[in-house]
């Protein structure tokens, strides 16, 4: 049997919550192509939707034609349906508004952003 209540699940007498955050937390685990920043620092995820089992996630790249966006999205995939109750996780890249350096985090150091922008 499989009940669902507020994104708590009971299947066979165990409960698990999906929640935004640990989604969140584990998107950083995923980093930017030759950037030691993960992609929720650079400010490439643009949102995250917790749906009972299902996660949506909604993000772009700093650059159109990334070679390796395949790469990076099944990753991601990956690591977000290896999180306990998420049966499906699905990463959509989108390219409006077009990412700009503004939305790299204010937790990533001076230096950093420079050496990215440079």
């Amino acid at each position: 049997m499989h009940l669902t209540f507020n994104s708590v699940f009971f299947i066979g007498g165990s409960a698990t919550t999906v929640n935004k955050d640990e989604v969140i937390e584990v998107l950083k685990t995923v980093y930017g192509l030759e950037i030691p920043i993960n992609i929720v620092d650079l400010g490439l995820v643009y949102g995250v939707d917790v749906d009972g089992d299902r996660v949506h996630i909604r993000m772009t790249l700093a650059k159109v034609g990334c070679s390796r966006c395949t790469f990076i999205t099944e990753e991601i995939r990956k690591k977000v349906e290896a999180i306990e109750g998420v049966e499906k996780a699905k990463v959509e890249l989108v390219w409006d508004p077009p990412w700009t350096p503004e939305r790299i985090s204010s937790r990533v150091p001076e230096d950093l952003k420079k050496w990215i922008l440079a």
